[in-house]
């Protein structure tokens, strides 16, 4: 389990979250595709799926133990916020350069 501490809470379903907390292990094969067609249908077109700033988000989103989307992400967050989280699900799929 891994959390991140947010530079500027954000209000997601009428509460503030101040950090939030994945779990990248629980993600299954059936994620992997499915998160890769979703981001190719958000315009997601690196060559290799793993390296895509869209990808990486929709990856930590799926991981995440609050109910966010990736819109939350988009939208609310601010770019250090995003970058950490990002960051986070490149660690996990690291593996796969």
């Amino acid at each position: 389990m891994e959390t991140i501490k947010l530079v500027k809470p954000v209000m997601i379903n009428d509460k503030e979250v101040i950090e939030l907390h994945f779990d990248f292990n629980k993600l299954t094969s059936a994620d992997f595709f499915e998160l890769e067609q979703e981001s190719r249908m958000l315009g997601e077109i690196t060559p290799n799926i793993v390296w895509g700033a869209k990808y990486r988000a929709m990856v930590a989103v799926k991981a995440c133990k609050e109910k966010i989307k990736f819109e939350d992400i988009r939208d609310l967050m601010t770019f250090k916020d995003v970058a950490k989280i990002t960051e986070a699900a490149a660690n996990f799929l690291q593996f796969l350069d």
